[in-house]
């Protein structure tokens, strides 16, 4: 049922200097989610990194580009006070572009 799906998108440009030498990072994430009924749910988070000017430095502060799974989660709520939730969040290199308090994952 499509009305049970909703799905966002952001993209980050970083760019940064040292040492003489500049460097951009470009981020995009996709997150999904999907209602099946309305004890469970599912959200699935996805990103693609990219170097917009590519530089000829390899920087390991850097994401390396393309995608890759950032965060997932299973929520059952059954009654009011009793949730199962099984999550999982990985962003490359410990890049965190929001912060975990002020991403729009944080909210799930």
């Amino acid at each position: 049922d499509p009305s049970r799906l909703t799905m966002q998108h952001s993209y980050q440009m970083s760019y940064m200097t040292a040492g003489g030498h500049g460097f951009s990072q470009g981020l995009y994430l996709n997150t999904i989610s999907y209602q099946f009924t309305l004890p469970m749910s599912m959200t699935v988070q996805w990103g693609m990194a990219h170097q917009p000017f590519s530089s000829s430095l390899n920087n390991s502060a850097l994401l390396k580009d393309g995608p890759f799974l950032s965060a997932a989660q299973f929520r059952y709520q059954p009654k009011p006070n009793m949730v199962i939730q099984i999550d999982y969040r990985h962003m490359p290199y410990s890049y965190d572009p929001y912060g975990y308090y002020g991403s729009p994952w944080s909210r799930w």
